[in-house]
C-alpha cells in the first residue's frame, strides 16, 4: 500500500508443512503481491537437504549441527549441474529439484530491481533459522537490495538522512498492555543522526525542556523486553 520494499523469508524447512509452492501462492494471493524465489528448497522435514541458489545455479547442502541456532550450520556448495551434485543428492531429488526450477523458470515471474524497490515484487527465500541455515544469504542480499535511507518530509520541509542532528519518527505507539498500569510505549525510526542511550530529545509537537530518553531500548531488546517494560514507560521514548 505504500510501496515499501518487501522481504520474505519461508522458514522451518526442517520441519514438515505445506509445499513451498502453496506458500508462494498465498503470500502472493493474500497481499497481493507477486514473489520471486531466489532460492528453492530441496526437500523439507527430516528429508531437508539445502536450498537452490536460482542466480548462482549452486546449491546450498545444509548439515545439521545440533546447536539449535547458536552457530552457523556447515554447509557445502556444489553447482548444480556437476557431477559432484549426485554426490550429495539422490537421482529422485534431483530429478524434482530440476522440475521445479524450471516451472519456476517458465511460469514465474522474473526479477526487477525497480519493482523490488516499488513494493511490487518480493525477493523469497527458504531456510532455517532454528539451525540457522540460509539466514546469511537472506541477510546478504537484503544488503544489496534493500534501498538507502532516503529524506522524509516534515512540516519544517525535508530532514536528510546525512543530517548531523538526531530526529526520529514516531511509527507506532502501544498502550495498556498490563491493566495495572497506565503504561504506554513507542516505537521510534531514526530519520537523522545518532541516537544514544539516555540521550534528551525535544518532542516536535509540545513545548518546553527537553525530556531524557532514559528507559529506552532498540531493535530485537524491545520486543524480549516489551511486556517487562509494561507500566514503567508512561511516555513516548
Amino acid at each position: 500500500m505504500r510501496q515499501i520494499p518487501i522481504f520474505t523469508f519461508i522458514n522451518k524447512l526442517d520441519r514438515h508443512g505445506r509445499s513451498p509452492l502453496e506458500l508462494m501462492d498465498e503470500l502472493e494471493q493474500v497481499l497481493g503481491i507477486r514473489a520471486y524465489p531466489v532460492n528453492w528448497p530441496i526437500g523439507m522435514g527430516p528429508e531437508f537437504r539445502g536450498v537452490y541458489n536460482r542466480e548462482q545455479r549452486i546449491i546450498h547442502l545444509f548439515q545439521s549441527q545440533g546447536t539449535h541456532g547458536e552457530s552457523e550450520a556447515e554447509e557445502r556448495t556444489v553447482p548444480l549441474d556437476s557431477s559432484e551434485a549426485t554426490r550429495f543428492l539422490s537421482e529422485r531429488e534431483l530429478a524434482q529439484l530440476r522440475e521445479e526450477v524450471e516451472l519456476l523458470d517458465v511460469g514465474g515471474d522474473s526479477f526487477s530491481r525497480e519493482q523490488s524497490d516499488r513494493g511490487l515484487i518480493t525477493p523469497m527465500f527458504f531456510g532455517s533459522a532454528m539451525n540457522n541455515f540460509g539466514v546469511r544469504p537472506f541477510l546478504d542480499r537484503f544488503l544489496e537490495l534493500a534501498p538507502a535511507p532516503s529524506p522524509r518530509q516534515t512540516s519544517n520541509g525535508p530532514v536528510l538522512p546525512t543530517h548531523a542532528r538526531f530526529s526520529g519518527f514516531v511509527f507506532k505507539i502501544q498502550a495498556n498492555m498490563d491493566p495495572a498500569h497506565r503504561d504506554r510505549i513507542a516505537f521510534v525510526r531514526v530519520v537523522s543522526g545518532r541516537y544514544v542511550k539516555g540521550m534528551s530529545a525535544y518532542h516536535a509537537d509540545r513545548q518546553g525542556d527537553p525530556t531524557r530518553q532514559a528507559q529506552s531500548v532498540s531493535g530485537r531488546r524491545a520486543d524480549r523486553n516489551r511486556g517487562r517494560l509494561a507500566g514503567r514507560c508512561d511516555r513516548a521514548i
